[in-house]
């Protein structure tokens, strides 16, 4: 394995786990308004089509890299929505 192969593993664990600390902060605080519907949304859409992309082309790596990002970004997004008047 080269060190670029290294460098590309860390940086997909890097970005498939990035979204963690904030959908536990504000599951725990119950409070999401300081987050922009907008960037979240975009965030959201953007990784469910690269993971739909990956599916595609049955490119795991592009599966693992944006599904969790998918399914955290989708998370925010929905408590945003529901919680929105919080």
């Amino acid at each position: 394995m080269t060190s670029f192969s290294v460098m590309g593993y860390i940086a997909l664990v890097m970005n498939a786990i990035a979204f963690f600390p904030q959908v536990f902060k504000a599951l725990k605080t119950r409070s999401v308004t300081d987050l922009s519907s907008a960037t979240i949304g975009m965030l959201f859409a953007g990784s469910l089509l690269w993971f739909l992309y990956g599916t595609y082309f049955r490119d795991t790596l592009l599966m693992i890299t944006h599904g969790l990002p998918a399914i955290l970004t989708g998370i925010l997004f929905y408590v945003k929505l529901i919680w929105k008047d919080k």
